[in-house]
């Protein structure tokens, strides 16, 4: 196999077999000695997988193409090596081809920007990690009892008058549980959680370049919760899981506003499922024409939490079945 590993580390990956089905994009492991990885490139002929520890690269290899499927830029195979899951579990990985690297669209965890307004080489971190929910006591509170409460993750505890062990972080927010109790409130609505790019945005009338702190941008890694939002950016998928648990073992809900621009709709139903499923989320607000809403209706998994706008005028609810929430924001705005 070939490979690179000039800096002493042990081979990580020890055969890399070609998938014999469609798995699930992105990195999954399979048992504690296998993981799958498949990654689209559009046009692409052929890509590698690169594999790098302490800032170094320590493995690359060519990933088979689904070529005989018909499916020529499409690229999966199941990597195989003894511990391959634990020895993934501090690297990071990206794709190159043509001579263009690039990250895993997919990926769980993103490196590059863990600290917010500050930039480097995007990679993916390896996110293999089993969160317990346990004691979570979780009961989705009937619409006509919530009162919502808007929130952007950075901004809430942002202040040093937050009182918080660590500012504008997920772990913050946990820690204001008893306050968003205190008044009054049950359920909690996030501003994007995933990783964006902030630096995103063109310099305004007096030249200056400012931050796009909301997270409503096109450059975004829709599967990664951010990790400048974290007090640990290496383990952000378990940091959000966290808050969501206490959420819920306070019995408060918790919906996440997800914009998506030109992704295509499995995409979007897959992340969507992905934070239904895998974090607990109960909830979700979607731009606009991000996908048709009877997709959402009818998806199995989907089906099963609710959205929220500030209008459904016009959209037909058939066989929604009391998914879809109209949010009424005349008290925020008074309060604001």
């Amino acid at each position: 196999m070939d490979q690179n590993n000039k800096h002493g580390h042990a081979l990580i990956v020890n055969k890399v077999l070609p998938s014999r089905h469609l798995p699930i994009f992105g990195v999954v492991a399979l048992s504690d000695d296998s993981v799958s990885v498949t990654v689209y490139r559009e046009g692409a002929t052929s890509c590698r997988m690169h594999i790098y520890k302490d800032g170094h690269a320590v493995q690359s290899f060519l990933l088979p193409s689904m070529k005989r499927d018909g499916l020529a830029d499409i690229f999966s195979a199941t990597l195989t090596g003894e511990g391959i899951v634990e020895n993934l579990k501090d690297a990071l990985y990206d794709f190159s081809s043509d001579g263009e690297h690039f990250a895993d669209p997919y990926a769980k965890g993103i490196s590059g920007r863990d600290h917010f307004g500050k930039s480097s080489r995007i990679r993916g971190r390896f996110d293999f990690d089993d969160f317990d929910f346990k004691n979570e006591k979780r009961r989705l509170i009937p619409a006509d009892e919530m009162v919502m409460y808007e929130c952007h993750v950075r901004g809430f505890t942002r202040h040093s008058s937050s009182g918080t062990d660590h500012p504008g972080t997920f772990d913050a927010i946990r820690q204001k549980i008893p306050y968003l109790k205190k008044l009054g409130v049950n359920s909690l609505f996030l501003l994007p959680v995933y990783d964006f790019d902030e630096t995103d945005i063109a310099p305004g009338k007096d030249g200056k370049k400012r931050l796009n702190c909301w997270g409503y941008t096109a450059s975004s890694y829709h599967f990664a919760p951010k990790a400048s939002y974290c007090a640990d950016p290496a383990h952000p998928s378990r940091e959000l899981k966290t808050m969501v648990r206490e959420l819920h073992k306070q019995g408060l809900n918790i919906y996440l506003d997800m914009y998506f621009v030109d992704k295509p709709a499995a995409y979007v139903l897959n992340a969507l499922r992905y934070y239904a499923v895998d974090f607990h989320i109960d909830g979700f607000r979607i731009n606009p024409g991000a996908i048709d809403l009877s997709e959402l209706c009818k998806d199995p998994v989907l089906k099963h939490v609710r959205f929220i706008n500030y209008s459904w005028a016009g959209v037909p609810m058939d066989g929604c079945h009391g998914m879809l929430l109209e949010m009424n924001d005349d008290f925020k705005n008074t309060a604001r």
